[in-house]
């Protein structure tokens, strides 16, 4: 929603009310829906689907609007950060999957043992991946 503060930095503050406007209208309904049409045991990652689509839409009308405002807007620089942040956090959920599965074979039968992703041998593996991918977005914005 970074574009949204664009608006609000314009003094235009219709711009974000409608596009929030519409962004409960379509998130609501979906959101109400999801305990009704999924399985229970996946109603919560229906929820989350709604919320992240919704946020999707809102970035993608957010971007039209300004571009629309304000002409070709260069936004490669967001597209960039954008990825490293996403690569950062995917190879965290791989790293910090392993550590789940890696302590599951260790407890043998024992139930799955969550408090591991809390532990430091657990978090250690993937601590230093967001660390190394914001050295290099910062290092790139200095430039």
């Amino acid at each position: 929603m970074l574009q949204i503060r664009v608006f609000y930095a314009q003094g235009d503050s219709r711009t974000p009310t409608l596009i929030q406007l519409w962004l409960i209208t379509l998130k609501v309904p979906l959101l109400l829906l999801c305990p009704m049409v999924l399985p229970s045991e996946q109603v919560v990652i229906g929820i989350a689907a709604v919320n992240s689509l919704s946020f999707i839409w809102a970035a993608i009308a957010s971007q039209w609007l300004l571009r629309r405002k304000m002409g070709e807007i260069p936004i490669s620089e967001v597209l960039d950060f954008l990825w490293r942040v996403s690569l950062s956090a995917g190879l965290s959920a791989v790293a910090a999957r392993g550590a789940l599965d890696g302590g599951r074979a260790a407890a043998g039968d024992l139930p799955r043992p969550r408090a591991c992703v809390g532990s430091a041998p657990c978090r250690s593996p993937y601590l230093p991946i967001p660390y190394f991918c914001h050295v290099k977005i910062t290092e790139n914005a200095q430039h």
